[in-house]
């Protein structure tokens, strides 16, 4: 599967297909393609030096899917759609090798936080976080702040949950079809 992403080239923000899952040429054939890289991990190990100088990259989204808890006790996860309270773009943060002669390496990796609550959520900004993330030189000290304080969190993010289909007198019955908001906010 191939992802139209933002990719930094140059200083300007190039659109780009690239394929959906990253390999690294160190690990390549021995392992499958990584979709989600940590943040730290990306801005801190030197394995990942050549992605985080010249690969950071956007994916423009309307909203994704997530795996959500209900706080109920004992409830299963369910899927939840995240989207924007507002009116506004959403922008996932990720990492992409995209060359000119397509190689076995290319792809992409979305980029994952955990902002200290033991919770791991994709790094998700608006429009002027977005282009903070593909400003040339950015650090760790920066990346960390921008993820603290530029990514959007529960007052810009809501997730939608799907009722859960039910099964009555031997007929299956759906009821998939409503969402319904929640006040469970990422």
């Amino acid at each position: 599967m191939r992802l139209q992403a933002l990719l930094s080239r140059d200083g300007e923000a190039t659109p780009l297909q690239v394929r959906w899952g990253w390999v690294p040429h160190w690990s390549m054939g021995t392992r499958p393609a990584l979709t989600h890289l940590p943040l730290e991990q990306v801005m801190r190990s030197r394995l990942y030096a050549r992605l985080r100088d010249e690969g950071r990259a956007l994916i423009p989204v309307e909203g994704w899917y997530e795996a959500a808890r209900d706080d109920t006790p004992g409830a299963r996860p369910r899927l939840a759609y995240v989207t924007s309270r507002r009116n506004e773009p959403l922008f996932l943060a990720a990492v992409a090798q995209a060359s000119d002669e397509h190689n076995g390496c290319d792809g992409l990796a979305l980029v994952t936080y955990d902002p200290g609550n033991g919770v791991t959520h994709l790094l998700a900004f608006d429009e002027t976080g977005a282009q903070a993330w593909l400003r040339a030189g950015l650090d760790w000290e920066q990346a960390r702040t921008l993820a603290n304080q530029g990514a959007l969190g529960a007052d810009h993010l809501e997730q939608l949950f799907w009722t859960k289909r039910t099964f009555m007198a031997g007929r299956r019955r759906s009821t998939a079809m409503q969402p319904r908001a929640t006040s469970n906010a990422i």
